[in-house]
């Protein structure tokens, strides 16, 4: 027999939930967060340059999952945030102070895994009923709490289920990820430093890569003609609000 954990979203009936409808399950793995922050990258005191800064220093022995992102402040490339299995930190050019949040996850970038899809037929929405789920408060937070960011887990709120994770063994100008969602998912995608083995940055279609997003494949590559090393996830959440 079976043995687990299945909550749905509010609203929908745990037994018909799709797999993108659930909360929680315990089927597939989450993003456990090491530590997140916040911080200014300032100008340099000779004016706009190069910055390298760190943001955290994990010591997990590994390349950790990360994102971060700019809040405020001056230009910022999601292509400046770098980890090895040491740190994560900031590298590039400021003209303007720069205000980050960052986070930092327990699971290796560097992780072939492939999920099931259950269940991908959308369960028609019922009456939302508050008095069901689950609640995990955070360690030295109450359960009773009505702040949110108090809790692990809350059956109120999505999590970032993963769906598909993987990476390159060798150099290569792209990828094309078959993950047959039936909607577009959200996904991380990370390359490696050419120039510094170990090093990997965050990349998005509006840096030096290239995305097609389909409802069963998901392809990036660079357009010009070099290869690297690659390392994606896939998470069961949709891309967009709707999927």
């Amino acid at each position: 027999m079976a043995t687990g954990i299945k909550v749905s979203r509010t609203g929908y009936d745990v037994n018909t939930a799709s797999d993108k409808q659930l909360a929680f399950s315990s089927e597939w793995p989450l993003l456990p967060i090491e530590a997140e922050g916040d911080i200014t990258i300032n100008v340099p005191g000779g004016g706009a340059g190069i910055v390298t800064q760190t943001l955290y220093t994990h010591n997990l022995g590994y390349e950790p999952v990360f994102y971060a992102h700019r809040v405020s402040g001056g230009f910022c490339s999601l292509s400046y945030f770098r980890c090895d299995d040491e740190k994560v930190w900031f590298s590039g050019y400021v003209s303007a102070n720069i205000n980050i949040k960052w986070k930092v996850f327990r699971r290796p970038i560097k992780t072939n895994y492939e999920a099931s899809n259950i269940n991908l037929s959308d369960a028609t929405p019922g009456v939302v009923d508050d008095d069901y789920g689950i609640l995990v408060s955070l360690p030295g937070k109450s359960v009773e709490s009505t702040d949110k960011r108090d809790f692990g887990i809350r059956s109120d709120c999505r999590q970032l289920m993963i769906h598909k994770s993987g990476y390159t063994p060798s150099k290569v100008q792209g990828v094309t990820v078959t993950h047959n969602l039936g909607y577009k998912p959200m996904y991380f995608i990370y390359q490696e430093d050419n120039s510094n083995a170990g090093e990997y940055f965050f990349v998005t279609a509006f840096d030096t890569m290239n995305v097609v997003s389909t409802t069963s494949q998901i392809s990036f590559y660079i357009s010009f003609p070099i290869g690297c090393n690659w390392a994606y996830i896939l998470f069961k959440d949709t891309l967009t609000t709707n999927g």
